[in-house]
Formats: C-alpha cells, structure tokens, sequence
C-alpha cells in the first residue's frame, strides 16, 4: 500500500460508541468555529435528541471531524454516537483528514482560511518526504536485488541486465509537487497568493498567528504588525552599526516618505508606532516634526502622551523622549496631570514640545475622568491660558501644538476655533513660526455619518492643524 492511502470499507459502516470512549485530534479540537455556528450546531442538536452525522476517527478513538458534535452531546447527555472509522499509516495524513474536512465546512474569514491552509501544507510537505523516504528505500532495495541478479547472470551469461524501473505509486507527489498542489488548492478555496503571503510572514509570529487562527485578530492588522516590527528590528540593526544613520536613512528604511510641504496627509495610524488608544495620530507625523525640528540626542517632551506614540517615533528616530500623562496606559509614561501639576520640572531640557491635548468634547469616556475634554467652554481655553502663560522662561525649543475647531451648530457661542487658541498663544509672547494643514482622512468618517452629513447640508470635521511656535 502507497503511503497515504487511507484504509476503509467501499460504503463505510457506521458504528455506534459512548462519547466517553472518544477524545479529540489536537489538530481538530484547534480549529475554530464562530459562536453563532457553534449556537447553531448545539440548538440543532437539542432539538433533534441525537448526533445526525457520524463522527469522523481513528480507530483508537480519536476524533478527526466532530469535536463539537461530541462535546454538545456530552452536554445534553446523549449517551450514543454514530461514528465512522479511517485507519492511516501516518499520523500527518489524520491532520490533513481533520484539516480538510474543517476548511470545506466552516464560516471562517479568509485570514483563518489562510493559516489552516499552511498547517495543511506542513502536514503534506510532511508525508510528502515520508512518502519519498519511502520511494528512496523501495529503489535502494530494487538496486541491491537487481545488483545480485546482474551478478549471478554475469556469472552464467557474461553480461549485465538492464536495470529494473522503479516507478512512483500512484498518488505519490514530491515535495515540489506538493507545493504547487497546495498553491492550487489554496485558490479553489477563495484563498488569494496576497492573503497567503501575508498568512506566511504572520505564521512566523506564533502569537498572532493563533489569534488569526482564532478569529480575535484579523489577518490584516497581524500583517501589518509583523511587518512593522521587522522594519523597526532592521532600523535597530543598522543603528548599531559604525556610521550613524541620518534620519532620512531611517524613514527611508521606515518607509517614511518625508512630505516637504505645509500639508501632510496620512492615510492612517501607523501600528508600529504607539498602541490602540483614543485620539491616537498617526506616527508619521510626529516623525515629521522630529525631522524638521529637533536633531538625533535631542529631547522631546510630551505632556500629553496617551498611546505613547511619541515615545516609539523617537526611539526609532534617536531622540530622547519625555512622556507624560493623567492617565497612563505603559510603564514608560510617567503619571503627570498636566492641569493640576502645571509643566514637567525636565520641561526646559527640551528642544519640541510636541502637544496633541484631548480635543474639546471629544472622547470623554476613552480619555478618563481627568480628561480636560470635559471641561465646558470657558474652563478649557483658561486651561490653554494658563498653560501658555507659565512654561518656564528657561525653555528655548519650540512647540508643536496640535489641534481641530469645535463647532456648536445649536450654539455658536460654545464653538471653539484654532484662531482661538492661536490668540491665546500670541497673547502670552509666543510666535507663529509655521502652520501646517494635517487634515484627518475620509476613511475616519463612517459611512452612516457621510450619508447624514450629506442629506443634512452639514460638514464633518476632517480639518486639522499643527502650529509651530516659539518664545
């Protein structure tokens, strides 16, 4: 018999077996289903009073295709179940049996389909070197017989017989085979080569790639991640090298494309760069000041840090960072209420201020209790005043203050505009050096909103700027 022939009767016989005599195959048990599937599955079986569709096995008990079946059952306390029997040779053909029967039933995205189909083809790229370890010994063994008949014939002929030919059992496929088997049947099954790329580089991160497998992470974010951090990993390596990268060296490498002009777009946050947390901007704009404002083994403070963001842009940038906040969500952000507490003791060791406040009536609940977004209109610009008014004299860098208006349409008098702010600032001996434009994109806005806005005559916020002062 080939190797991976599986052994079973023409119609199979279906056997009957207490639940409690069945375990599940790792490889099956591992393979996620959706709650409303598994709802689904477990309401069905209630109803009906039994298992329907017999359970795939081994002969030892193991179940290849069913593991849910058999664990509503013994919920329910359904004492019999129908269960058909495969024997394999190989413990890598039972994977590919539960692997197969899964991918073609199941609701699952197309990142979960994804990596089920690399662990398919790990376990096929597996029997497929058994099954040339197999085809390696069985020629082995027909030269050394045909070896022996050629020398007892020579003995009696005086001559050499041609070497038998040993063909491939049918079935059998190389590992080069293989892989194009498995390419093909990953696009029968709605499989991309995009989505299969980017399933190989997530499968490297074991972590991500369980919890792509699991639905708790799309494919594309986990991508994105491991690609990010591979860029970060190769910035590290060439920082440690004898000549210091210069910062376009870095974005370059970041893939930071430097926009010389006074309007940045990005089109999104960038994960490399601060975690998911309300209000959280895009890195590439902070590196943008960095570049333009501060040189490397400068330092930079933020007051206001939330996500953090500030603090991985100047790491990969070599800049010393200072990072502040009234909620802090890592250890390397120091607990400072800005409002309370007034300006960092270090502010004056800074060359930017980069300052991102929570914007007014924007995100209450995600910012906590301290958050000045929930001051009413008067409260918020003294704070701004305030502020202004009493950073330290000894300060000489600049400030990168970063805002959106605030528009009232039911009361015009509770709308706050970036003028607003731009004339507190001037009115406490700060100078405009630079304006820059770094509208939010489209894509921040839901559709629903897009369609309300649209009917209504009315104008979402996408404006953003960044003004750059000093004393």
């Amino acid at each position: 018999m080939a190797v991976g022939t599986v052994t079973q009767e023409k119609k199979p016989t279906i056997q009957y077996v207490h639940p409690r005599d069945l375990r599940p195959h790792p490889v099956a048990v591992s393979i996620p289903m959706s709650e409303t599937d598994a709802q689904s599955l477990r309401t069905g079986i209630a109803k009906a009073g039994y298992v329907q569709t017999p359970l795939h096995t081994t002969p030892d008990g193991c179940i290849l295709d069913g593991v849910h079946r058999w664990r509503f059952a013994q919920e329910l306390n359904i004492t019999s179940l129908p269960v058909t029997v495969f024997r394999y040779e190989h413990k890598a053909e039972e994977s590919i049996h539960a692997l197969n029967a899964n991918i073609e039933r199941r609701h699952i995205n197309e990142g979960q389909k994804a990596i089920l189909l690399l662990e398919l083809e790990g376990f096929q790229q597996e029997l497929a070197k058994l099954e040339q370890e197999a085809l390696t010994r069985k020629q082995q063994k027909s030269k050394e017989t045909s070896s022996h008949q050629e020398r007892g014939a020579s003995g009696r002929f005086g001559q050499t017989q041609k070497e038998d030919t040993v063909l491939v059992p049918q079935g059998t496929n190389t590992v080069k085979d293989q892989g194009k088997s498995v390419a093909k049947a990953a696009t029968s099954k709605g499989s991309s080569p995009r989505t299969m790329y980017r399933a190989k580089a997530v499968a490297k991160d074991p972590q991500r790639k369980e919890a792509v497998k699991q639905g708790t992470m799309s494919l594309t974010k986990a991508y994105q991640e491991v690609k990010a951090e591979e860029q970060m990993q190769e910035v590290k390596q060439l920082q440690t090298q004898d000549r210091q990268l210069t910062d376009l060296e870095i974005m370059k490498t970041l893939d930071i494309t430097v926009q010389p002009y006074d309007v940045w777009n990005f089109p999104k946050c960038d994960d490399r760069f601060g975690r998911d947390y309300p209000g959280r901007i895009p890195g590439q704009l902070i590196a943008h000041c960095l570049y333009f404002w501060t040189e490397q083994g400068d330092m930079v403070l933020d007051p206001m840090a939330g996500s953090g963001t500030t603090i991985d842009v100047c790491k990969a940038l070599n800049r010393q960072v200072l990072a502040y906040d009234a909620h802090p969500c890592r250890d390397d952000i120091a607990l400072h209420n800005l409002d309370t507490q007034g300006w960092p003791e270090r502010t004056a060791d800074a060359k930017l201020i980069f300052w991102d406040p929570p914007y007014f009536k924007k995100k209450d609940d995600g910012y906590g209790e301290h958050s000045i977004s929930r001051y009413g209109c008067d409260a918020y610009l003294a704070f701004f005043e305030r502020m202004a008014r009493t950073i330290p004299d000894e300060f000489q860098g600049r400030l990168a203050f970063l805002m959106s208006d605030y528009t009232d349409e039911e009361n015009s008098t509770q709308s706050i505009w970036f003028t607003d702010y731009v004339h507190i600032f001037i009115s406490q001996g700060w100078k405009i050096e630079r304006y820059i434009q770094t509208p939010l994109t489209t894509q921040s806005v839901h559709a629903d909103i897009v369609k309300k806005f649209r009917e209504s005559k009315r104008l979402a916020r996408l404006g953003r700027v960044l003004a750059v002062m000093s004393k």
